[in-house]
């Protein structure tokens, strides 16, 4: 709330300066990249896969010389693309009858199972931090043209050292199977739905 006793908006209430090329840009001058992993069915894998996994996840977190956030999100799924990209593989690739009938009671049950059930996806991400670099502010009532090369400079220097530990992070996991996004759409991450900041 503000002083005058309205709610001030989301925006406001985020410690966010601004978003460039996929990294969060905090008040403070701190600085955040966000990834986003597609996961391994661990369930699903052998006992020595299971084993391998792990130490591979152990030796991984052993590596790391900054902190890593990881964070999951569990949506509800909505179940209409999914049939809908199924449907037209179908369509384009069943050459037999019985196929489109095992086609057909396959997304009869997903139907069901989305009507008794919340099918949940779960989305995971890990937010890296980019060390922190003095900057002066753009919005600083000193800014001039030669402080906009040393923050044009300084902003060069993050993003090099963002690629540096995304790319360290990717090869680190990927002996685990993981699999990651490319540009992901951080204004999403931070604002859910809404597609971009202002």
């Amino acid at each position: 709330m503000t002083t005058n006793g309205k709610h001030g908006s989301v925006q406001e209430m985020l410690p966010l300066e601004e978003i460039v090329e996929g990294v969060l840009c905090l008040r403070g001058g701190e600085y955040r990249a966000v990834i986003q992993a597609q996961s391994v069915n661990f369930a699903l894998k052998s006992d020595a896969e299971q084993e391998a996994v792990m130490a591979a996840y152990r030796s991984f977190l052993n590596s790391l010389s900054h902190p890593v956030q990881m964070l999951v999100r569990i949506l509800p799924t909505n179940v209409e693309p999914y049939l809908a990209g199924f449907r037209t593989n179908v369509t384009s690739h069943a050459n037999s009858e019985a196929i489109r009938r095992l086609a057909l009671d396959h997304e009869m049950f997903v139907r069901r199972l989305a009507r008794e059930r919340t099918l949940l996806e779960r989305r995971f991400y890990l937010v890296v931090p980019v060390e922190r670099v003095t900057l002066l502010q753009r919005n600083d009532p000193a800014f001039d043209s030669t402080m906009a090369e040393e923050l044009a400079e300084n902003e060069s220097r993050v993003f090099v050292a963002r690629d540096i530990r995304l790319d360290f992070i990717a090869k680190g996991l990927a002996p685990l199977g993981y699999r990651f996004v490319p540009e992901l759409r951080v204004e999403r991450y931070v604002m859910g739905r809404v597609e971009k900041l202002p």
